[in-house]
């Protein structure tokens, strides 16, 4: 569908460029129809998976797809519908006589035999002849309680903390009331100690040094001087110093440096050396700390520096960021982002020419053309011109040539104009 006589043309004197969609297989329709893709070859469609699962088709080994079968030979059995489909999903009989009928069928197997329906499953027991009356009924009749009350609610226990029900606890669970002396029925009467004034255990006078000597022994045994000591292995006493932890002491990792019992590892916190938060900020360099590295400007990779001979002090080294320096492609690329110094500065994009809304830059007017193009331009521009007019100031605006510029055209054709 073209777009002519939609839109109204504010530069008639210039051509319009571009391509309008009235061109063949230009329209959405053809942009979406994509063709059809080529086939899959016969001979690599057997080995496909999608090939299994056309409808309609038998599925066989992609190695017997190209084999020929025998005239007249069919694999499986014959259907004979012995049932229909509607008396295989109508399996529920829908009258007695029917009833009568499938029960007497399936009379023969031997579930129907074992567990006749509304009876109770027959496995062969003989039970005593009581059973067989018919007010006979198995289990134990249920004792009526007192009410939902009595259940929710029920009465004050025994008291378990003494007495015989404390003992029973004391038993089966080894459950002492709080501070209850235990008492494992040791028979104290033949050692005069009554458990109940008796104090166990050392006191102060034993555990600061004092108290009987077979005592002090009992819980010292280094105070022996020889009396019952055993002589074992170092290796197994220094295993069990490595291999043990003993309470309230740091666990032996035989790393011993040979350093005191008081000595204590780490930094001692504060002091009249440490930094502040602004001393961190602020820093302490001085004046040749700050200075900038040597190697500032320069690269410190070997084989890249840019070494400065005698007569090049004033040398700038690099690639200019605008390449005036050569001369601009002929056509451009659109993947070609250098700047040639042709592209507009910031005075021309925040004030562009009169031309630019039709998409025509200044520098179009000083390309040069040829005759027959810069014809067309003319004729729009200057419908009065006629051909030999045309080609008498195109000889005179191009020096000869078979090319000139618009803006030379025009400059020759103004020049004859006030001379008329």
């Amino acid at each position: 569908m073209s777009n002519i006589g939609k839109y109204s043309n504010r530069t008639p004197g210039i051509a319009m460029a571009g391509l309008t969609s009235s061109l063949a297989n230009e329209s959405a329709s053809s942009c979406l129809d994509y063709p059809q893709p080529p086939g899959t070859p016969e001979h690599v469609k057997v080995w496909r998976k999608s090939l299994k699962h056309e409808p309609g088709k038998v599925v066989i080994h992609p190695g017997l797809m190209g084999d020929v079968q025998p005239n007249g030979l069919t694999y499986g059995r014959l259907n004979y519908k012995d049932a229909s489909t509607a008396d295989l999903m109508n399996w529920e009989p829908t009258s007695e006589t029917l009833a009568q009928q499938k029960a007497k069928q399936e009379a023969i197997y031997a579930s129907t035999q074992a567990e006749p329906l509304g009876k109770s499953m027959i496995r062969g027991h003989v039970l005593p002849d009581r059973t067989q009356d018919s007010s006979f009924a198995f289990g134990k009749p249920a004792v009526a309680t007192a009410g939902a009350k009595d259940a929710l609610y029920p009465v004050e226990s025994e008291n378990d903390e003494e007495g015989k029900p404390h003992d029973m606890y004391l038993k089966s669970h080894g459950s002492y009331n709080p501070g209850e002396q235990k008492r494992r029925g040791y028979d104290w009467g033949t050692t005069q100690v009554k458990p109940e004034e008796h104090r166990f255990g050392v006191s102060e006078k034993m555990s600061m040094g004092g108290g009987s000597m077979e005592v002090m022994r009992a819980l010292d045994p280094s105070l022996t001087l020889g009396d019952g000591t055993a002589i074992v292995s170092r290796v197994v006493e220094d295993y069990k110093n490595y291999a043990s932890a003993e309470l309230g002491r740091v666990k032996n990792l035989n790393l011993d440096a040979g350093l005191p019992g008081s000595h204590a590892y780490g930094l001692k916190a504060g002091g009249v050396d440490d930094w502040s938060a602004g001393d961190c900020i602020r820093g302490a360099d001085d004046e040749q700390a700050q200075k900038p590295d040597k190697d500032l400007g320069t690269t410190l990779r070997p084989g890249w520096r840019n070494a400065v001979e005698s007569g090049d002090e004033n040398r700038m080294f690099g690639v200019p960021g605008v390449r005036d320096d050569i001369a601009p492609p002929r056509t451009r690329s659109v993947a070609d982002h250098q700047n040639y110094g042709d592209e507009p500065n910031a005075f021309a994009v925040m004030y562009p020419s009169k031309y630019a809304v039709g998409g025509v830059d200044e520098m179009d007017f000083a390309y040069p053309l040829e005759a027959q193009k810069l014809r067309t331009i003319i004729g729009i521009a200057f419908p009065d011109v006629s051909d030999a007019d045309f080609t008498e100031i195109m000889n005179a605006a191009s020096s000869g040539d078979t090319v000139a510029s618009v803006e030379a055209w025009r400059a020759e054709y103004n020049r004859r104009a006030d001379h008329a």
